[in-house]
């Protein structure tokens, strides 16, 4: 889908695959300027500037240290009128792999926390930036620039201590029946040499208190980003990022009705992607009473906020309260209701009034990738296993 207007004849454009959206190349924005004749608002251009600068970065490094066109040419045409033998061919792909993969850990993998900012409230999103072989003054982006580049895949964030933090997709998971493989949740790939990759310690950190906390991730390295979500093959470079550390302190009120009075202004304004994520986001890790309310109101029309609302739900820590509203919910006009808001709220009123059923004690998998999550030992009378009462349960909470 190309951004409502017409655009310039002749623009370049750049592509911004997680919003399905192009935008004008940073040499059309100066060309055109940021409001070209019929082009997208200024605000949604605005929104792809890290991706053109990304761009920009690569394409300007690109002709400092690539090879000349002339060199590109000439090497093609030796290769393409030699003769070489099949088998020799596939050993010499494989020896490529393998080198890749080994010259991948002799860059330096580097994380920081956005803006250097190292004091956060309680519900407050913290964004880490991840380099490999990356310059200080490189773009940042939420998504690699090339997927088809070598770099490394995140298997682990590693925070220390755990008491007080949570997996916040852990109960949902256990909702399910139980869970072995990556979560529903991005693998993070970083491009050797390119951007800042952004990530949201929150997708993996629930953070239940105030305290001091220390961040080390841990990754391995992959011939491309098509390999991050693969399971780490077997004698794969192993690379170990530099430690940070940062605090959680208590939540301020006043901060915490400002920060959703900015999530229900992205959430309920004119449609906008990246903005309307941001907002669903923002009312997800808030966990307030107020926010739970407005991802109340909208779950029904959350569209591609729906795993970010509902994993929401799931992770809020007063239920009875959670239940409360919801039900409330069904008979409120303004709220709309889905299937998928019945079964939610079926589900959470079974961990409101059967607790055997959630998990037990910290995960040992947290801030893992991948790992795997089973059903309470805990087995009512007359039920074959946990699973099944708790599917039971549900269905009876549906039938009401």
């Amino acid at each position: 889908m190309l951004g409502g207007g017409n655009w310039p004849k002749g623009a370049r454009l750049c592509w911004k695959p997680s919003a399905n959206l192009w935008c004008l190349s940073k040499q059309e924005r100066a060309r055109f300027g940021s409001k070209a004749a019929g082009a997208p608002v200024s605000d949604e251009v605005s929104d792809f500037r890290g991706l053109c600068s990304a761009i920009d970065f690569r394409r300007q490094r690109a002709r400092r240290l690539g090879p000349s066109p002339t060199l590109v040419l000439t090497t093609w045409l030796a290769c393409a009128l030699t003769p070489v033998v099949a088998s020799p061919i596939l050993r010499q792909v494989d020896d490529t792999r393998a080198e890749t993969a080994a010259s991948v850990a002799e860059h330096p993998f580097t994380i920081r926390l956005k803006g250097g900012q190292t004091r956060f409230q309680l519900g407050e999103i913290v964004t880490l930036e991840l380099g490999y072989g990356t310059e200080p003054d490189a773009p940042v982006s939420p998504y690699p620039e090339r997927q088809d580049r070598p770099g490394l895949a995140v298997d682990e964030l590693r925070l220390e201590p755990q008491m007080g933090v949570a997996d916040p997709l852990q109960d949902y998971l256990a909702s399910l029946g139980g869970w072995d493989g990556p979560p529903p949740r991005h693998v993070p790939f970083i491009e050797t040499e390119g951007s800042w990759r952004l990530v949201e310690i929150n997708d993996w950190f629930q953070f239940q208190k105030p305290g001091q906390y220390r961040l080390t991730v841990l990754a391995h390295a992959v011939p491309s980003g098509f390999a991050a979500s693969r399971n780490r093959p077997p004698g794969a470079a192993m690379v170990t990022s530099n430690t940070i550390e940062f605090s959680i302190v208590p939540a301020d009120p006043a901060w915490q009705e400002e920060t959703l009075r900015k999530a229900l202004g992205l959430v309920e304004g004119e449609f906008n992607y990246g903005r309307q994520v941001k907002g669903c986001r923002m009312l997800r890790f808030l966990a307030t009473h107020a926010a739970v309310d407005a991802i109340i109101k909208h779950y029904a029309d959350g569209r591609f906020c729906m795993g970010d609302y509902r994993y929401g739900l799931f992770a809020f820590p007063d239920r009875t309260y959670l239940v409360r509203q919801m039900e409330d919910g069904i008979l409120e006009p303004s709220v709309a209701i889905s299937a998928n808001y019945l079964r939610t709220l079926a589900a959470i009123s079974v961990y409101k009034d059967h607790p055997e059923f959630l998990p037990r004690g910290e995960s040992p998998d947290l801030g893992k990738m991948t790992w795997n999550i089973s059903c309470p030992t805990i087995i009512p009378a007359g039920t074959p296993n946990p699973h099944a009462a708790h599917l039971s349960l549900i269905d009876s909470e549906e039938g009401c």
